[in-house]
């Protein structure tokens, strides 16, 4: 995890008199100032990134003098930045140097400032070791818009415009045979987009991708887009994060795989931040001295408006410097630098109030405590806010701090959970333990089937995204609950540090998992659809079981697999009779079916139901009446709430209830025998009578829908007398056509002959209303 830093002709005065305020009077800014890795025994950082726009020259905000920008293309950028120090010449990529276009800048315009050509030209000219291909920023995030029809127009422009100078660009550079490595630029608007536009990119031929758009991004959006990303592109892939900035949270991040990111943030925050100026090395910040000067155009504004007056501003700012270098002497109190310090505040800021806050910095001094070069050199001065070589020296310290930290992270290469080891044959031992159900993608992949030179290779099938959809739907609910384990195999010998034995086979102790490595040192056996939700979930944390164990191989792992995967599913019929009691936490998908079978339930328990005890479900299925299938009626349910009668009834249970209770109660009345005969002895009971019957319902209640809200059992009654008894539910012939008949008993519980029953029945009816009427 490199860090670049994004440099804008960050340097200060090596020769700066902190006591009288004053700069080198005939010093080159650049050639006689000094950049961070100057300043500080070593570079505060691994990398530096120069941005075109930050160049200028395009009548734009800029850093450079039109002579720096000239110097910069003609000496190159190791030679102008003095990167690693004055002279370097070691491998460059110890010490990579990277170009970007500095898409920000053009945020607000329709169209990037920049060409392909530019950029390519630009790079090439200043040496760069790295080189991004233009883009285009995309600020929202979205999922919604993952379906093209909702998706903005200009958000899908911009992420067009991005990948295909990305194409462009490489074709452009192998073309000129440039010596930069090539950094396809990514901009998307949720993790699954990221991930698609990255896949395009490889596919290629990048091996080195740049995610753009994420430094305003929230923590959990930036973890689910870098941690989504790493999950669909090969390992050796190298991953750029623009604009990181989310420095609290770096251990967060360490495992996901992050090759290098950019940021100017530390030193920024030095004095554009409202209170924690100051990155102390064990973690905490403080607030640094405000002590305005004289020379500040707000201050000098003022002052020549005679809002403030100028005799009094030079005599507090005098005294406070004074009275700060005393306290760190020991020769000033406490009270009364904070006294002068907020005297001076109000007379400046008559609202504000950071007494606390520079007491707290004042009594525990942490410029003493730090090893840096700056704050030994500088000492307390380099607490005092005010002017740009305080300021800077402020945000190299800061940079130092920060990047000390980084290393620190790198060397956390594991993670440590409880688990119990148990022995369960011989010398093979499962790890039981928990994990953050978004962190297992740091330390297992997912081992896809494919062929290679026509060998099998790996052994999980391709992710189902609708599924994924319900997991995830049920997770991010307040009550859900994932109690059954993931499985994963550890293609290395795990760690386990003993700590005392739960009986003979188990011990319980910490598990250390290795994080960290181009190759994830697991592989998900069983649960790959889970972890994919886990992934997305817009939760930090859902903690999850994970059972693991040390695989012997690609054979051992596979058979598992195989395994764990060819347990017999449920059937559908208890999965749909588990749903009423479910409640509301049930996939979309299911939501109506729940439904429907909530009515099902009531015809096959309710005493007064037609159907009492004739609908064959999983609980049911004992007894001597019960034959119709549930799922035939669950069929007939869902269709008149699809496109039936039943569909004038969302809300309620009642109404569609009384409708099928009356309905059915007059089908059983007025085909008697039919009806009391099990499906293989009548087409009534059968599935394909009962769906074709429950069209005949619906064309019955919506003829007499302006009459009846519910129609009642006699009206059913005379509305199945114009259909007639003479139907071959038990015997006879279906004359569908002069070309179509068929014995009673050979119709079909398929859609063919349900089509055909549906339309004899609804041909009868209609004929003999029209008959009626007339």
């Amino acid at each position: 995890m490199k860090f670049f830093y994004a440099d804008t002709m960050d340097v200060v005065d090596l020769n700066y008199d902190f006591i009288a305020n004053y700069r080198s009077p005939e010093r080159d800014r650049h050639m006689d100032g000094a950049y961070p890795h100057e300043l500080l025994v070593s570079p505060p950082y691994d990398g530096m990134l120069i941005s075109r726009a930050a160049i200028g020259g395009d009548g734009r905000t800029n850093h450079y003098t039109q002579g720096q920008r000239f110097r910069l293309t003609r000496e190159g950028a190791r030679k102008f930045l003095r990167f690693p120090y004055k002279g370097y010449n070691g491998p460059p990529e110890d010490y990579p140097i990277m170009g970007d276009c500095g898409s920000y800048s053009y945020i607000n315009l329709e169209k990037p400032l920049y060409s392909v050509d530019e950029i390519v030209d630009f790079y090439d000219s200043c040496g760069f070791t790295h080189g991004v291909s233009p883009d285009h920023i995309i600020l929202g995030m979205n999922p919604k818009w993952d379906n093209a029809r909702l998706c903005p127009e200009y958000i899908a422009s911009r992420a067009a415009y991005t990948v295909n100078s990305a194409k462009i660009f490489m074709n452009m550079c192998k073309k000129r045979k440039v010596q930069f490595i090539q950094v396809g630029a990514v901009q998307g608007w949720s993790p699954k987009s990221y991930a698609k536009y990255a896949n395009e990119l490889v596919e290629h031929g990048y091996e080195y991708l740049g995610f753009g758009g994420l430094s305003k991004k929230l923590v959990h959006d930036i973890y689910d887009v870098v941690a989504e990303v790493r999950c669909k592109i090969p390992s050796h892939i190298k991953v750029h994060i623009f604009g990181f900035n989310r420095f609290r949270d770096l251990d967060r991040f360490h495992g996901l795989d992050i090759t290098s990111f950019d940021s100017t943030s530390p030193l920024l925050r030095a004095f554009k931040d409202g209170r924690d100026n100051y990155f102390a090395p064990d973690g905490k910040h403080y607030s640094a001295f405000r002590v305005r000067q004289l020379h500040e155009k707000k201050l000098k504004k003022r002052i020549q408006s005679g809002d403030v007056d100028m005799n009094i501003v030079a005599k507090y700012e005098k005294v406070c410097h004074e009275n700060l270098r005393g306290y760190a002497r020991d020769e000033v109190s406490l009270n009364v630098v904070l006294d002068y310090l907020c005297q001076y505040e109000k007379l400046i800021s008559p609202s504000a109030n950071s007494r606390e806050y520079y007491r707290r910095t004042l009594l525990d001094k942490p410029w003493e405590k730090c090893p840096c070069n700056i704050c030994k050199t500088i000492g307390i001065d380099v607490m005092i806010f005010g002017g740009i070589n305080r300021n800077k020296r402020r945000g190299f310290h800061n940079l130092y701090v920060f990047h000390e930290k980084l290393k620190g992270v790198r060397k956390m290469n594991v993670i440590r959970v409880p688990c119990i080891k148990t022995r369960q044959n011989n010398e093979n031992y499962i790890f039981s333990f928990v994990a953050n159900g978004k962190d297992i993608s740091k330390f297992a992949s997912i081992s896809r089937i494919k062929r290679d030179n026509m060998k099998l290779v790996g052994y999980q099938r391709p992710e189902i995204e609708e599924h994924i959809g319900d997991i995830k739907s049920y997770l991010e609910s307040r009550d859900a609950m994932l109690p059954n384990s993931l499985v994963v195999a550890f293609n290395k010998k795990l760690t386990f540090i003993k700590e005392s034995c739960v009986c003979s086979y188990s011990t319980l102790g910490t598990l250390e998992i290795p994080v960290g490595g181009e190759e994830k040192v697991g592989w998900i056996v069983d649960g790959q659809q889970r972890v994919a939700a886990l992934r997305g979930l817009s939760k930090d944390s859902f903690p999850v079981s994970i059972v693991g164990f040390e695989s012997k191989g690609d054979k051992e792992e596979r058979e598992q697999f195989v395994f764990v995967n060819n347990t017999r599913p449920l059937p559908k019929s208890l999965v749909y009779e588990l749903l009423p009691s479910i409640g509301t936490s049930v996939p979309p998908k299911l939501k109506k079916r729940q439904k429907a079978y909530r009515l099902l339930e009531r015809l096959n328990l309710d005493p007064d139901s037609p159907l009492y005890n004739r609908i064959k479900t999983v609980t049911s299925r004992h007894l001597g009446t019960a034959n119709i299938k549930d799922l035939s009626i669950l069929k007939m349910i869902e269709n008149s709430m699809g496109n039936g009668i039943l569909n004038k009834y969302n809300d309620g249970v009642e109404e569609p209830l009384k409708i099928l209770k009356n309905y059915w109660s007059a089908v059983k009345e007025y085909y008697g025998k039919a009806w009391g005969m099990p499906p293989k002895q009548s087409r009534l009971t059968h599935g394909a009578g009962i769906i074709s019957m429950g069209y005949i319902m619906d064309s019955i209640s919506y003829r007499l829908s302006e009459r009846w809200s519910v129609v009642p059992v006699r009206i059913f009654l005379k509305e199945l007398d114009l259909l007639g008894k003479e139907i071959p539910w038990i015997d006879g012939r279906w004359s569908f056509s002069n070309n179509m008949v068929l014995p009673w008993n050979e119709i079909q519980n398929t859609n063919k002959h349900i089509d055909l029953v549906t339309n004899y029945l609804i041909r009868k009816y209609k004929s003999n209303c029209k008959r009626v009427n007339q």
